[in-house]
């Protein structure tokens, strides 16, 4: 991977960053299911369930970035987990580093390893958590490097990326997050990041705060003695247990092993990343048995967990369409000083009182000469001393004096040589608060009777993926009021999710009769008139979406895709001029505009949007595509283009997922002959990867909107016999690819077969079972349309169906073994 930018560094010891083989032992991971598995949080990844006890090696492509103080590892190809994280000043790993890769089942799609940190988004135990990822690496103006990894994932297609940053003269690994809504829909999601500490008999966790509770809030603890027991040391919860902060104000927490004498902290705005969670397979049998699961003799693990935006599990909010968050973690080792009481960025100090005595550290995170360390007893100074103290050399002191016997009104303070304030802490005098009462499942439809209660309460089982159990809600609502704008607007969302258009439309007709502002009506309904091909009424509908600031960006977003669409160029360019200045985070709207004005014949302009885009979102593939687009439009060299062209592959590693994402951004502006380049680039790469049938689909129907009907008929034939293994379509622009692809050949059984695949994933089932069976007619050895058929037949109630449909699944993968 060629770096993207390259700086001078300060006087601090440089940042390096490199990449180099690992090679670790590896148990074995069988080959996927070829069925699909319908769970919301696992279609339409295959499954990794299949697990060996065959211990073998694998060589890891391993990401590094270290200073003097620490050293960060990333392996992309575990989901780009952060593997470990080592305090180079003792050698301790502050972040668990598995020196096996032995898979347990875990994670959403089976197979998940423990340590380091694992990110987590939209859901928890992410089911690409165990696959590769996207990756590149950045050196920065500051000195600091960065290795970003990646994904647009399946499961919502939204797309997250982090930065793992190591900085001159810092302890820090910063992980910089930015999790973006890159659909037109608004999203539910969580986002937690897993990490993992070596729990040692005596480790103890450092949580602030006095309540914690589980999952789902049912139950609450006092924090962190409860019951007589304290709960913050490993050793003291026999079961397995989550422990959750309650409402925290602390930006800090961590943990820290008495036996290594270091531990780990992690600091973060705790107005954004407000969980605090602490998790523990427990140490009775049944927990320990989890390190044999998980490991080759290595010790249990703590699992501290920082979420964003939520402070439990399950805990999901709405993303608005075009919406990117971005926020940061710090991760950072703490030693010699004991278990801290307190820390920011500047570092972890702990201080007490014993027998009449005041003990206190500070373990910085960076390099300092001339602090001034200044401790009180009752506002009155018992120790003031200037000293050098690095992340090697922690500052260790003490004072005596005379009726020292109440530790709250001890103080510490760290001054800079100019006198700034670098930490200051005072112990907080416990409230032993009174612990909450469980939170309430929310009651059954027919026990609701409030309208706004109907809506929420939809509105809560919508957002938590369950849109069956949501309609429920929205349909009462809608009984007693026809017109409720809200309910008939989420009514119309899922409908429009699912590709029932006609359907959508009633429903956000009524919303718009009702309440004409109501401009989440006015956007959904512009975008279903998009789908339709009804593009005159869809730019009046999003024009009207504009009205409001909530929608305004997201609407001129889509405008401009429109208008660049129908070759209304600077049209197009005011529209997205306009969403960038309400959003200017959504990356995806500068690469729309870059490729505005290559459409415009404004190359150099385009290249300065895309550069400025590269260097705040370097794993946007969209912008890179655009820069050989522009690179090729302005008559660089051929050796030139070619250049940029494999390092657009290295960054979406030929994915066919990847690469069809690409090609729909190309086509939702109308630029078909790039949306079919990015498909070529893989078709060419045929020997090095399995090429999807999707892709030539996809292929197929932009030349045939091209007019190209030759080649679109080709690649038809084409992908018809291309073989299916591993392909689970899942998304609504592929609706009227296949649509297409049947109305040119009716009997291309692959196209029915798939065609099922959509209809079922949006619950569509009886017109899955349609395609299905035609498909099976004309492929009576598809073993997994045979097989998704017995299943929808089992929904439906049709027992000897199904049972029928199973035995010819049976019977076809014997003969397909035998051919």
């Amino acid at each position: 991977m060629a770096l993207l930018v390259l700086f001078t560094f300060p006087a601090y010891g440089q940042v390096e960053v490199y990449q180099e083989p690992l090679t670790l032992p590896t148990y074995g991971v069988r080959e996927p299911e070829i069925m699909p598995n319908w769970r919301i949080h696992s279609y339409p990844y295959t499954m990794m369930d299949r697990l060996t006890n065959e211990r073998g090696t694998r060589t890891y492509n391993a990401l590094y970035v270290e200073n003097e103080y620490v050293k960060a590892l990333v392996l992309p190809e575990l989901g780009g987990r952060l593997h470990g994280a080592q305090d180079k000043t003792n050698g301790y790993q502050f972040l668990y580093d598995q020196k096996v890769i032995k898979p347990g089942l875990v994670g959403m799609t089976g197979a998940w390893v423990s340590g380091g940190v694992e990110w987590n988004f939209p859901v928890g135990h992410r089911p690409s958590g165990f696959r590769d990822t996207d990756w590149t690496i950045t050196e920065n103006q500051d000195g600091s490097k960065t290795i970003w990894v990646g994904e647009i994932e399946r499961l919502k297609r939204m797309r997250w990326s982090v930065g793992t940053t190591v900085h001159p003269g810092r302890n820090w690994v910063e992980t910089k997050i930015r999790l973006e809504n890159c659909t037109p829909f608004m999203q539910s999601f969580q986002y937690w990041a897993t990490s993992a500490v070596r729990a040692t008999h005596n480790y103890q966790a450092v949580i602030p705060g006095e309540i914690a509770t589980g999952h789902a809030m049912h139950e609450f603890f006092h924090w962190p003695v409860d019951k007589g027991i304290d709960i913050s040391y490993w050793k003291n919860s026999p079961g397995s247990s989550s422990y959750f902060s309650v409402e925290s104000e602390s930006d800090f927490f961590g943990g820290y092993s008495p036996e290594e004498n270091a531990g780990f902290v992690h600091v973060a705005d705790h107005h954004i990343v407000r969980g605090k969670k602490l998790w523990t397979w427990g140490t009775a049998p049944a927990g320990r048995l989890w390190e044999k699961i998980l490991t080759d003799g290595d010790l249990p693990y703590f699992e501290p967990q920082a979420g964003a935006y939520s402070e439990n599990q399950p805990s999901l909010f709405w993303i608005m369409p075009g919406e990117t968050k971005i926020f940061s973690h710090f991760w950072f080792p703490v030693k010699d000083i004991g278990v801290f009481d307190f820390a920011n960025l500047e570092g972890s100090v702990n201080l007490e009182l014993s027998e009449g005595k005041a003990l206190f550290g500070w373990s910085p995170t960076g390099a300092n000469q001339d602090v001034k360390i200044v401790v009180l007893y009752d506002d009155k100074e018992i120790f003031n001393a200037e000293t050098d103290a690095d992340p090697a050399n922690p500052f260790l002191g003490e004072a005596a004096g005379s009726g020292m016997t109440e530790l709250y009104k001890l103080r510490m303070t760290v001054l800079s040589s100019v006198g700034d304030t670098l930490l200051a802490f005072k112990h907080t005098r416990p409230k032993h608060p009174q612990l909450p009462e469980g939170a309430a499942t929310p009651p059954d439809p027919g026990e609701v009777n409030s309208q706004d209660l109907l809506y929420i309460y939809g509105d809560r089982f919508y957002r938590y993926n369950n849109s069956e159990k949501a309609k429920l809600y929205f349909r009462k609502a809608l009984k007693k009021d026809p017109g409720d704008i809200r309910s008939n607007t989420s009514m119309g969302e899922m409908a429009l999710r699912n590709g029932n258009y006609d359907s959508a439309l009633e429903y956000f007709n009524r919303s718009v009769e009702r309440d004409d502002t109501f401009f989440k009506a006015w956007y959904y309904k512009g975008l279903t008139q998009i789908y339709i091909g009804d593009l005159k009424d869809a730019e009046k509908c999003l024009n009207r979406a504009s009205y409001s600031q909530e929608w305004y960006a997201i609407a001129h977003f889509e405008l401009a895709q429109l208008t660049a669409l129908q070759n209304r160029l600077n049209r197009a360019l005011e529209h997205i001029n306009s969403s960038i200045g309400a959003n200017g985070f959504n990356s995806q709207a500068h690469a729309v505009k870059a490729l505005i004005l290559v459409r415009l014949g404004r190359y150099e302009e385009a290249l300065k949007v895309i550069r400025a885009n590269q260097l705040t979102d370097p794993l946007d593939f969209f912008s890179k595509q655009l820069q050989v687009t522009a690179a090729a439009a302005s008559g660089v060299t051929d050796s030139a283009l070619e250049a940029l062209e494999d390092e657009l592959l290295d960054l979406t590693r030929a994915d066919n997922d990847n690469h069809i994402e690409l090609s729909i951004r190309f086509a939702r502006c109308g630029n078909y002959l790039d949306a079919i380049h990015v498909l070529e680039l893989l078709t060419s790469e045929s020997e090095k990867v399995t090429v999807s049938p999707l892709v030539l689909y996809y292929q197929a129907y932009y030349h045939s909107l091209i007019g190209q009907s030759d080649e679109a008929l080709t690649l038809l034939k084409k992908a018809s016999g291309t073989d299916p293994k591993y392909c689970f379509p899942y998304r609504p622009e592929t609706f009227p690819v296949l649509e297409w692809a049947l109305s040119e050949n009716p009997d291309d059984a692959q196209a029915h077969n798939f065609l099922g695949f959509l209809m079922k994933k949006s619950n569509r089932l009886t017109e899955a079972v349609v395609h299905w069976e035609r498909s099976v007619i004309l492929d009576p050895l598809n073993v997994v349309a045979q097989r998704n058929l017995g299943q929808v037949y089992k929904i439906q109630g049709d027992l000897h169906k199904a049972q029928h449909a199973y035995q010819a699944a049976i019977i076809a993968d014997h003969l397909q073994v035998r051919r």
